[in-house]
């Protein structure tokens, strides 16, 4: 499938060496944004969680495993980590 400058992605098949958290994590930062977060693991890359909101994107690969245990402002830093 073609991707054309901003137009969205389309996924047209499963890539089935990546798992993820389909429900994940959402939570809102200190400035009123609701980001998702998720842990997603594929063969070709080290396990990362993935921030996203309404007008951007984070991938994160350094992470503590009990990452869902995190409060929402630790959650935010870590976004911002690499």
């Amino acid at each position: 499938m073609e991707h054309h400058e901003g137009q969205p992605r389309r996924l047209t098949s499963l890539d089935l060496t990546t798992q993820f958290d389909p429900a994940g994590r959402q939570y809102s930062d200190a400035n009123g944004v609701s980001w998702r977060v998720r842990e997603m693991r594929r063969a070709d890359r080290p396990p990362a969680l993935y921030f996203e909101s309404d007008g951007a994107f984070r991938r994160v690969t350094d992470y503590p495993s009990e990452w869902g245990d995190l409060t929402s402002a630790e959650l935010e830093r870590l976004s911002h980590s690499r």
